[in-house]
């Protein structure tokens, strides 16, 4: 979760698939409409993915894919940083969320209980 609360973010397997997908999704939790202008994902420090949705409206829990991949997911002491870019009322704001890897206790689709998703803050 980013400082001000506004945006949520995880990285989870994807439920129920054959092969070994992972995929991101970061949430607009505010409660205005905002103009989402992109996402990168850091890994130790260092650019891994960059995600463009200039002008990708978002709505109260509203949520966007910033990565996907079939390659193995991080180790557990890897550090993930994620920065989220927006507009709202001719401001352009951005958000840092570290993300942290969470020991998954049941096999449920992340979908059903975001709080227990691979990664996630």
């Amino acid at each position: 979760m980013s400082e001000t609360e506004l945006w949520v973010a995880d990285f989870n397997q994807e439920p129920l698939a054959k092969t070994a997908n992972w995929f991101g999704q970061v949430y607009w939790h505010g409660h205005l409409n905002v103009s989402l202008i992109g996402v990168e994902l850091y890994h130790h420090g260092k650019l891994l993915s960059e995600t463009r949705k200039k002008n990708t409206y978002l709505g109260h829990n509203d949520a966007i894919d910033y990565m996907h991949t079939a390659d193995a997911a991080f180790d557990r002491d890897d550090q993930l940083e994620l920065i989220v870019k927006w507009e709202a009322n001719s401001h352009v704001y951005e958000e840092s969320i570290p993300l942290q890897s969470r020991k998954r206790f049941f096999a449920l689709p992340s979908f059903l209980n975001p709080k227990t998703s691979a990664y996630s803050m």
